[in-house]
């Protein structure tokens, strides 16, 4: 059976001349400016036999056309791609607007749903595959150790409270009282890091009212704890007093990490979404409408209030332009 015709686009004006047509009725574009009539009468020149290209030109022609269909399922998983990125952002889109002071710490957490991360085994098996591959060729990880948690990476013990070479020990100019100021400060990091698990952590639990209740508690309790554990003679006010320069820029990084952890707990600090917002609206409403009403206080406010005013005294008697506070 002859192979079926296949039917010309370009009319004969276009054909002859060998130019595009653009197939505009009733005449294209040339027809008009040629002043011809549009018409598909001429008989079509005989395709050319292509001769079946062998040896390295038909392997070449076979790359060729193996790359091409590469290219082509890429653009195929791109055009998938950005329709579902279409789709999950017109659904974001359908819901309501927040205000950017409406949403707390644990809000968005909720709404950052698709940031979770893979399941274990999907983790391990690309880890396994990277160690197979890429690994061997450029070693950055020990296979045998990369896997592996040593249990003294987990739990640590805290240094000593009297080390025999006198380290991290800090000492009044008379000599009566010592500290250990490195112990105090490896215990305040660890206080830290229970704020950020607590407090600024997504966490499911975190988002829990009655569980982020206990947990500010609890962290208040740790720095009293961790407050009391410090002698009287290094006090942020016994320090302002003693005129001491190398206490005084010692102690003041030590006690403003401490009132960091307070003002994170309390949700007072210029990173929180609500604080900022609250205070305008309660001197908006005193200064307009006369409206002075108690405001409402996190749990742990006037020991802030307190110990701020107690490092602001400790920080006026530091040099302004001491390195440890030039970040």
């Amino acid at each position: 059976m002859p192979p079926a015709q296949m039917t010309r686009k370009a009319c004969d004006v276009c054909y002859r001349k060998r130019i595009r047509c653009d197939g505009q009725k009733p005449r294209c574009s040339h027809c008009v400016l040629y002043k011809s009539d549009c018409t598909f009468q001429a008989t079509s020149r005989k395709a050319a036999i292509r001769k079946k290209a062998s040896g390295p030109t038909a392997a070449l022609q076979s790359q060729v056309q193996s790359l091409e269909t590469s290219v082509d399922e890429a653009q195929q998983r791109i055009k998938e791609l950005e329709a579902r990125l279409t789709q999950k952002s017109s659904s974001r889109s359908d819901q309501p607007q927040l205000g950017e002071h409406d949403v707390s710490y644990s809000a968005r957490a909720s709404l950052d749903l698709g940031l979770e991360l893979p399941p274990q085994h999907e983790v391990l098996s690309g880890v396994n595959k990277f160690l197979a591959t890429f690994n061997t060729i450029l070693p950055l990880f020990d296979p045998q150790r990369l896997l592996s948690r040593s249990q003294k990476d987990i739990s640590i013990d805290w240094p000593s409270a009297t080390p025999a070479d006198g380290a991290g020990m800090l000492y009044t100019a008379d000599d009566s009282s010592n500290f250990n100021f490195f112990l105090s400060r490896v215990q305040l990091a660890h206080i830290q890091g229970q704020v950020y698990e607590a407090m600024l952590s997504k966490s499911p639990t975190a988002s829990d009212v009655y569980v982020r209740l206990d947990n500010v508690a609890r962290i208040h309790q740790m720095l009293d704890d961790w407050l009391a554990r410090i002698p009287s003679e290094f006090s942020a006010s016994a320090i302002t007093e003693s005129g001491n320069t190398n206490l005084q820029r010692a102690f003041g990084v030590l006690y403003s990490s401490h009132l960091t952890c307070r003002s994170v707990v309390c949700k007072a600090h210029a990173m929180e979404a609500q604080w900022i917002p609250s205070l305008r609206d309660f001197g908006r409403k005193a200064v307009e409408q006369g409206i002075v009403a108690t405001p409402r206080l996190p749990v742990g406010w006037h020991k802030l209030v307190h110990e701020s005013r107690e490092y602001i005294e400790l920080f006026i008697a530091i040099d302004h332009k001491d390195p440890a506070f030039i970040w």
